[in-house]
C-alpha cells in the first residue's frame, strides 16, 4: 500500500509539473502574440515568429515598426449624469453658506485618476504586467545602457519601501525580465539589470499605452492640451510645495 501511495504521489508531482509547464508555454505564446501584434507584423511574419520575445538583434527592428491602432482595450467609460454637478448641487442646497466652487476642479480630478489607472492596467495586462511592474522596468530602461540600478536607487525612484521593491524585483526576475548581479563596489550588495526580454516587453507595453492615451486626448485641440498641461503642472507644483 505504501509503495502504491508513493507511486501515486510521484505521478501527481509529474502531472503538476507538466501542467505548470503547459500554462507557462501558453502564457508565453499569448505574450509573444501581443508584442508581435503591437509591432504591426503581417500574419505571415506572426506565424514565423517562434520565440518567446524578440531576440536582441530584433528589438530595434520591432521598435521601429509602426504600432497597430489600439482601441480602448476592453475599457468602456461608465456613463452617468455628471455626479460632480449633482454633488455640488446637493451641498449648495444643504449648506448655501459653503463655497464649494473649488470642488468643480478637485472632485473631477479625483474621478479622473481611477479612470486613467484602469485604462493603463488594461493595456499593461495584455503583456501580463501591471502598472507597478512597468514602472520598475521603465526606471531601468530610461537609466540608459547597460540599464542597471541598485535596489536603493530603484526604490527611491519608485517611492517604494525596500520590501516593496524587493517583491517587485522577485516577480520580474522569475519571468526573466531582470537579473540580479553582484555589485562590484559592494561585496554584499547587488545590482538590478534589465534583460533583453525585459527591454523588449517594456518598450512594447509603454508604446501601446502611449498610443492609448494619445487616442484619449484626440478630442482636444493641440492648444487645449498645452493649456491643460500648463495648468496641471501649476497645480501639481502648488500641491508639492504645500506638503
Amino acid at each position: 500500500m505504501a509503495v502504491i501511495e508513493a507511486r501515486q504521489g510521484i505521478l501527481g508531482s509529474i502531472d503538476d509539473g507538466a501542467h505548470q509547464r503547459r500554462v507557462g508555454l501558453e502564457r508565453r505564446a499569448r505574450l509573444r502574440h501581443a508584442i508581435v501584434q503591437h509591432a504591426g507584423l503581417s500574419p505571415h511574419h506572426r506565424h514565423r515568429t517562434n520565440t518567446y520575445l524578440p531576440s536582441p538583434h530584433r528589438v530595434k527592428y520591432l521598435a521601429s515598426k509602426k504600432p497597430a491602432r489600439w482601441t480602448n482595450v476592453h475599457y468602456t467609460p461608465r456613463m452617468a449624469n455628471e455626479p460632480t454637478d449633482e454633488l455640488l448641487a446637493g451641498w449648495d442646497s444643504a449648506r448655501p453658506d459653503l463655497e464649494v466652487g473649488a470642488l468643480q476642479v478637485t472632485a473631477r480630478l479625483s474621478r479622473i485618476g481611477p479612470h486613467l489607472a484602469r485604462r493603463q492596467e488594461a493595456v499593461f495586462n495584455r503583456f501580463y504586467l501591471n502598472r507597478g511592474e512597468v514602472g520598475a522596468l521603465s526606471a531601468l530602461r530610461i537609466a540608459g545602457p547597460p540599464h542597471r540600478l541598485s535596489p536603493t536607487r530603484l526604490a527611491r525612484g519608485l517611492m517604494l519601501s525596500s520590501a516593496g521593491v524587493t517583491s517587485r524585483i522577485d516577480r520580474l526576475e522569475r519571468r526573466g525580465f531582470v537579473r540580479r548581479l553582484a555589485d562590484p563596489d559592494d561585496r554584499r550588495g547587488v545590482i538590478i539589470e534589465l534583460t533583453d526580454e525585459g527591454l523588449a516587453v517594456v518598450d512594447a507595453a509603454v508604446a501601446a499605452n502611449t498610443t492609448n492615451e494619445r487616442q484619449l486626448l484626440a478630442r482636444f485641440e493641440p492648444e487645449e492640451i498645452a493649456e491643460l498641461e500648463r495648468l496641471l503642472r501649476k497645480l501639481l507644483r502648488a500641491l508639492e510645495q504645500s506638503e
